[in-house]
């Protein structure tokens, strides 16, 4: 029902196989959606989260999701930092809960990143 109601959608993934294989099976589900029900509903693209850079398989998954949704991707990737979980139980946005963090950055990238996608 929300993608029936909306205009955009975000994909987050996680670089890990069962990931990037369900991927697929998101994409036809919102093409399904676009053909049936909801024209208007647009891909605003598929941002990786939780990424360990340290791990050499998510390296290779982000590599795999950047040949295959290339102009998909988003830039922003969020890692998978401890502060992102502290915000959550403080019950505050990244941006209030650390603002000068790395991580509050990050929020406000993808943010930019989104409202370049929807205006453009």
């Amino acid at each position: 029902m929300a993608l029936v109601a909306s205009d955009f959608v975000i994909v987050p993934i996680q670089c890990q196989d069962w990931a990037v294989k369900g991927c697929q099976q998101i994409l036809s589900y919102i093409a399904r959606v676009q053909k049936r029900v909801n024209p208007k509903l647009k891909l605003l693209g598929i941002v990786i989260n939780r990424f360990n850079a340290r791990r050499r398989m998510e390296n290779l998954y982000q590599k795999i999701l950047q040949e295959n949704f290339n102009n998909q991707m988003f830039q922003t990737v969020f890692r998978d930092n401890v502060p992102y979980v502290e915000s959550v139980t403080a019950k505050l946005p990244m941006t209030h809960y650390q603002p000068n963090s790395i991580q509050s950055q990050t929020c406000r990238e993808f943010a930019e990143e989104v409202m370049n996608r929807v205006k453009g």
